[in-house]
């Protein structure tokens, strides 16, 4: 693995700590829905492992791990046998149904609103209409794109002769072939060559795919009013949450053609739009924090979704599922998530 340089490194840097701000959004939301519903929290941390730095403040010892990835809060009464008093007013066992959702529920929240409000700003203050030409980054192994000799680095200038108009003209071609060789117009170190790519896709229910990363090279500057603006973020989190979805879903059905990255790739996704351009890295953080929000919410064991899930049945059954036996449940699936992103890092770092 070749060793960073300094931009790099700066860009790590960046990378990481912009992944510590989406944790603080997630975890602040946590905090201040427990404190607002009665609830005593006496752990606030950004990142696993040693302390590099904590404080106390209110009761709550907020801390900065060794690990710079995740973090939690540690609610009062939530686990079973944190050692806190079980008949504490306080204690979240003992606090109302709703405030305890509401407290679980603000994490995702969190993500979401402040992924709205930087969209909000993006649209009010610096927005840009992405333009063609269009920049090869990356050529998925063993994809249509791959195949037809599609290389990182090359611009696709048109199509079939044609020069593209607008930044969807390449996305709306690939999902309107329905499987048929599209002949693009392609620049590679400064000659001109036609490569035909036919597009594939996983699933009968998928998108069509090259199996290609691109980015416009051109842009136009956009500015919007403050009611416009709020629906172009709104549409914005609407499309990239129903992205994630579908993501999700071919994943599932076609798990061996997946790609799946961990913290590190993350990282170094995002160190990489830093070096790019700070406005494509700003628009990444607002999709990142829109993950994290989704994720989040899906009914895995230690995750949101899941402690949902657990009160809903509680709710259901007019009774409380057993604590211990939901602790057992979140353990274990922290565990296989903790691993999860062990192996899933190593490929990220040798990849």
């Amino acid at each position: 693995m070749p060793i960073p340089n300094a931009m790099d490194l700066a860009s790590i840097v960046v990378a990481v700590l912009a992944l510590g701000v989406l944790v603080i959004i997630h975890e602040g939301g946590h905090y201040l829905a427990a404190k607002w519903g009665g609830m005593s929290v006496s752990k606030f941390a950004v990142g696993f492992g040693p302390a590099l730095v904590k404080t106390e403040r209110g009761g709550t010892v907020f801390l900065i791990g060794a690990i710079p990835f995740g973090g939690y809060v540690q609610i009062d009464g939530m686990h079973p046998e944190d050692g806190t008093d079980p008949d504490s007013p306080a204690s979240f066992a003992n606090r109302p149904r709703h405030l305890r959702a509401a407290a679980i529920l603000a994490g995702p929240a969190a993500n979401y609103i402040f992924a709205f409000l930087m969209l909000f700003a993006f649209y009010v203050g610096f927005a840009t209409a992405p333009q063609p030409p269009f920049e090869v980054l990356q050529v998925q192994a063993e994809s249509p794109a791959a195949t037809a000799g599609l290389e990182e680095g090359d611009v696709i200038t048109g199509l079939e002769g044609r020069p593209f108009e607008g930044y969807d003209d390449l996305i709306e071609a690939i999902e309107a072939s329905e499987g048929k060789p599209l002949l693009l117009d392609v620049e590679r170190d400064g000659e001109r060559k036609e490569v035909a790519v036919a597009p594939q896709r996983t699933s009968e229910d998928s998108p069509w795919r090259m199996g290609i990363g691109f980015r416009a090279l051109g842009s136009t500057p956009m500015r919007y009013g403050p009611l416009e603006a709020i629906g172009k973020a709104g549409d914005f989190v609407y499309r990239e949450t129903g992205r994630i979805m579908t993501g999700l879903a071919s994943l599932i059905s076609a798990p061996s053609g997946a790609q799946v990255s961990g913290p590190v790739g993350i990282v170094k996704g995002l160190s990489t739009y830093v070096q790019r351009s700070g406005v494509d890295a700003f628009l990444f953080v607002a999709q990142l924090s829109i993950m994290l929000g989704f994720f989040n919410l899906l009914p895995i064991p230690a995750l949101d979704g899941a402690r949902l899930m657990f009160l809903a049945v509680g709710a259901v059954r007019r009774r409380e599922v057993e604590p211990r036996l939901e602790a057992v449940v979140h353990g274990i699936g922290f565990l296989m998530l903790l691993g999860l992103m062990v192996v899933v890092s190593y490929f990220d770092l040798v990849g």
